[in-house]
């Protein structure tokens, strides 16, 4: 019997160290799997947006961004300036011919998870997701999507188009997400056949995967924060010296109850300038800081270190829970949202209107006291394992 290969497509190579992490968990899961039903296979590691199709950013472009600000402005005239951008550039050709190469020899596709299925932010996901699939479907290899996450819907946009051309592809046997299965289920799924279902994120099993456990004795309080002008890109009016602000009053809070903290970052760059602005606005020292991460591990193993988290990226969040350890988001997205009910603590998870200091400092000491309820982090980690070994299950 000739041993199957599994392409699994992912954001590998991003700088946000959550997305690394999906990679890993994902092939984890998937090679679990394979073990359980007998299977002799592999898994391969595709980059879904490889760093040698990205276009350098020229001085031009550079010059460029603040005209590109403008005209965003006027929605459907920037789409229609991205896609003549995507059309003249070739860039659909161009990962068609990547993923020629990359898929040759695989005998299953699997997206790995994390937010994919979504078209306002990062244009290039959608194009290379719809190439993946015509490729594979030219070459009859089944495809599937494991918990990814679903960002919006809007039928006239070109790259919600491709998304859900790509999905209703027939070779598409599968897809499970890790949140708005409504939008999944009742918009982007139009064909009758297609298995659609909800999944965890892969990386809930960070802990398990990396045999990192959580400082029971631990008194430490961790702060996950990210950019400063997320809020803003995502629609709402808080803006980064609002955010440092929040973020700075509170540490100021923290410390006035003598409560031990440190900040940390997933490991992208922006993330840990905007840490040191807030320890700035605080007045406090770098000391406070946790070196920037380098992979994920690293960051799991900060992380691990904490009693309780306050963050606002998604994987801090899922990290934390990973490890049990009690975690309250700020939530610029909905994807942060959608996790907190999943997980059965929805009051955990606040929108900008919630972010008094006293709000986030009380949700933040009730969630540490509480914990959580490990049979329902099992039950929920089980969608996680559930949905792989589906995907698993066509390998032919």
């Amino acid at each position: 019997m000739n041993k199957k290969k599994i392409a699994m497509i992912g954001l590998n190579n991003a700088k946000n160290l959550g997305d690394p992490l999906i990679c890993a968990s994902t092939k984890y899961l998937l090679e679990q799997a394979m073990k359980e039903q007998s299977v002799d296979g592999e898994v391969e590691i595709i980059d879904l947006l490889p760093d040698s199709l990205k276009k350098k950013k020229s001085t031009k472009k550079q010059k460029e961004s603040s005209l590109k600000a403008f005209l965003r402005k006027f929605g459907k005239l920037f789409q229609f300036m991205k896609e003549a951008q995507i059309r003249h550039s070739d860039i659909q050709n161009t990962y068609t011919s990547y993923y020629k190469e990359k898929l040759a020899d695989a005998n299953l596709v699997v997206f790995a998870g994390g937010g994919l299925i979504k078209y306002a932010q990062q244009e290039n996901l959608n194009v290379s997701i719809h190439a993946a699939v015509n490729v594979a479907a030219e070459k009859n290899i089944p495809v599937a999507f494991h918990a990814c996450g679903v960002e919006g819907y809007d039928r006239t946009n070109p790259g919600c188009k491709r998304l859900i051309e790509a999905i209703n592809n027939p070779i598409v046997m599968v897809v499970t997400t890790r949140d708005d299965f409504n939008t999944l289920a009742k918009k982007y799924k139009e064909r009758e056949d297609l298995y659609v279902a909800s999944a965890a994120d892969a990386a809930v099993f960070a802990g398990e995967i990396l045999s990192v456990k959580k400082d029971e004795k631990s008194r430490m309080i961790g702060i996950g924060v990210i950019r400063g002008n997320i809020f803003e890109n995502y629609g709402t009016s808080l803006n980064e010296e609002q955010l440092v602000e929040i973020y700075g009053n509170v540490l100021k809070r923290l410390q006035e109850e003598k409560q031990e903290f440190r900040l940390f970052c997933n490991g992208y760059k922006p993330d840990y300038v905007f840490a040191k602005k807030v320890l700035e606005y605080a007045g406090l020292g770098e000391e406070y800081l946790l070196k920037r991460p380098e992979n994920y591990k690293e960051l799991v193993e900060q992380i691990s270190g904490f009693k309780g988290v306050l963050a606002a990226r998604l994987h801090a969040c899922i990290i934390s829970y990973s490890l049990e350890i009690p975690v309250v988001g700020l939530c610029w997205n909905e994807k942060l949202k959608y996790f907190g009910k999943e997980i059965g603590h929805p009051e955990r998870f606040l929108g900008p209107d919630e972010f008094s200091i006293d709000n986030i400092i009380n949700h933040l000491m009730q969630a540490v006291e509480e914990g959580y309820d490990k049979k329902a982090v099992q039950a929920y980690k089980a969608t996680s394992k559930d949905s792989a070994s589906k995907i698993v299950g066509y390998l032919d």
